[in-house]
């Protein structure tokens, strides 16, 4: 499949989340994100990365399906130079075509950590203005997305189902 050949489901075939969790557990990761591509479209479907070493692995199984997969990547303002440097050349070396960096909101910063300290006094509020809130912002427009999580960690990841937010709402 490339990117011109995806169609959307029509909506009474769209496959409920536990179908497709019991259809796609075995499945390769690019058939799994053909698969997402293919049930929500393009426009509703977008893939979570920091562009870590290990992200890079997901992100290339994404281009080779589709480069232009909307692609979130969180800027939460305590990332290193190295780390941009790193994201702008995988970027660059996978062709990614629509990567959209989200940043937290100025004004909050301003109201809740406006000396960059928050992380030493309360690090949950520090994590929910810098991760939770901007992630949640940026996939609104979304009906399904793609992260790099995976169940061999163990924990609580050995439960997660591999396409629980792909279904229709």
């Amino acid at each position: 499949m490339n990117a011109h050949t995806h169609q959307v489901l029509p909506e009474q075939t769209v496959p409920s989340a536990q179908e497709l969790d019991l259809a796609l557990r075995g499945a390769a990761p690019a058939e799994i994100i053909a698969t997402a591509l293919q049930t929500i479209g393009r426009e509703r479907l977008a893939l979570v990365s920091s562009f870590g070493t290990e992200s890079a692995a997901l992100l290339k199984v994404m281009t080779e399906v589709d480069p232009a997969i909307p692609v979130i990547f969180l800027d939460t303002g305590w990332l290193f130079e190295e780390t941009l440097a790193y994201r702008d050349t995988l970027i660059a070396t996978l062709g990614l075509r629509d990567v959209r960096s989200i940043k937290p909101l100025e004004e909050t910063l301003s109201r809740e950590d406006p000396d960059r300290e928050l992380w030493f006094s309360d690090p949950d509020a520090c994590c929910r203005i810098r991760k939770v809130e901007p992630l949640a912002r940026a996939l609104k427009p979304f009906g399904a997305w793609i992260n790099g999580r995976k169940r061999f960690q163990g924990g609580l990841r050995a439960a997660i189902p591999s396409s629980s937010r792909m279904a229709k709402d």
